[in-house]
């Protein structure tokens, strides 16, 4: 308990903002609402570009790595279409709106991925070694990249539903 305590201690206060802006959008998610079609790029298109940024900027960069972190984005994205594939998705193509159905699944998503970063620069920041580690740095980002692909791969089945729907 005392290893929680000094890892919250020590979390900046924009990390709760984060958290809390995050669950928020998870539990709006477990009621069916509807969004523009263009808003449901936020979420992968934000979790991609940081999920690139850590790749760039790995001190580990190299083919290797960038072959596993592309892998793990499609490994991601393929689970990700299939969560969504089989979902009540309907779309309103005049008003450009999606309607999606109740799910936990984003809420889901988001906790683990904040998780997931949460841990990772937690054990850098408390063992600064872990930076120079390939294997470290290939979790990192083999978690983001599963993550990242995750929110990609619904994105792409809403896209796909979208445009077989307006083409019928």
């Amino acid at each position: 308990m005392e290893i929680l305590s000094e890892m919250l201690r020590g979390t900046p206060w924009w990390v709760f903002l984060i958290f809390g802006i995050l669950v928020k959008i998870g539990l709006d998610a477990t009621k069916s609402h509807r969004a523009p079609i263009g808003k449901l790029v936020i979420m992968p298109g934000g979790f991609f570009i940081l999920s690139l940024v850590q790749l760039l900027k790995s001190p580990h960069f190299s083919a290797e790595l960038l072959a596993s972190f592309i892998l793990a984005l499609l490994v991601g994205a393929y689970g990700g279409f299939r969560l969504v594939q089989n979902k009540d998705i309907r779309f309103d193509a005049k008003k450009g709106l999606v309607y999606l159905p109740a799910s936990w699944v984003t809420l889901t998503l988001v906790l683990t991925i904040f998780s997931a970063k949460y841990y990772f620069g937690y054990q850098l920041a408390a063992h600064p070694e872990l930076e120079k580690d390939t294997h470290f740095a290939m979790q990192s980002l083999g978690t983001s990249g599963v993550c990242s692909g995750l929110f990609i791969g619904r994105f792409i089945c809403y896209i796909t539903r979208h445009k077989v729907i307006r083409a019928a």
